[in-house]
């Protein structure tokens, strides 16, 4: 069977050596597509999966308050009982949440939110971030975007 359940994430799960498929609406990774079932999003290759798409750097200036819109492929659309969309982003060891609305596959934006972080000498952060759905169902991002927040 393979070790098909310890992928997290999509695109680790259909590359994985084993044969496995990712159930987009469980985000579990599984060697048997029948566990997802019809509507639950089978995936098997790395193009369907859910993930952010790079763009230009992501700049925030601190303390102004701003959305941050991203570009991705496939968002799933969360299924009734499900919950939306959040950001996390990590400033400093602290763990911030924003609510964030998915536009359609392939947009998403972390809403109206303000952002500081200590240290008048850092001209230039860069946050590591994630976008989650239904509380904690993470959205590939492979080229490990990052925020940038400036002073």
């Amino acid at each position: 069977t393979g070790n098909c359940s310890a992928h997290q994430l999509c695109l680790s799960c259909v590359n994985s050596a084993f044969r496995c498929h990712w159930c987009k609406y469980r985000n579990l990774c599984t060697h048997d597509p029948t566990t997802c079932s019809f509507q639950e999003g089978r995936i098997n290759v790395s193009e369907d999966c859910p993930q952010l798409v790079p763009t230009e750097e992501i700049l925030i200036p601190v303390g102004e308050v701003k959305p941050i819109t991203l570009k991705a492929r496939n968002l799933p659309q969360p299924q009734s009982g499900q919950r939306g969309y959040e950001c996390v982003l990590s400033i400093q060891g602290a763990v911030h949440r924003v609510p964030a609305l998915r536009f359609n596959s392939s947009s998403v934006q972390c809403q109206n939110s303000s952002y500081q972080y200590d240290g008048m000498d850092i001209s230039n952060l860069a946050v590591d971030f994630a976008v989650v759905w239904n509380g904690n169902f993470i959205i590939d991002n492979p080229q490990d975007l990052k925020v940038h927040l400036y002073k």
